[in-house]
């Protein structure tokens, strides 16, 4: 009896703690997830600075294609804004949960 108790309390160690290393990895990808995004949109942002400042010139000031170049990158960094954020209240979320478990 006592074995088999001492066995069941061995076998649930192991899993507590294999999950808890696959939550600190998991963790850990999302931050790395989280700069790269965060990457992203700071050269999406640069990139749709540089076209409207294109844009801007006389020389094509009015030109069809770079108007439509220039909302699409707005749009592509708008959106990566909104991933970098969501990725940043997970990471937030997981951290504050993570605390409150220790």
């Amino acid at each position: 009896m006592n074995y088999l108790l001492l066995g069941i309390i061995v076998v649930l160690l192991v899993v507590v703690g294999f999950c808890g290393w696959y939550v600190y990895t998991m963790i850990r990808f999302l931050k790395e997830i989280k700069f790269e995004v965060q990457s992203l949109t700071a050269d999406l942002k640069k990139f749709e600075e540089h076209i409207e400042s294109i844009y801007s010139m006389e020389m094509f000031f009015g030109d069809s294609t770079l108007k439509g170049i220039l909302e699409h990158a707005t749009y592509i960094s708008g959106r990566a804004s909104a991933s970098a954020e969501i990725l940043t209240e997970m990471i937030l979320d997981n951290d504050d949960q993570a605390q409150k478990e220790k």
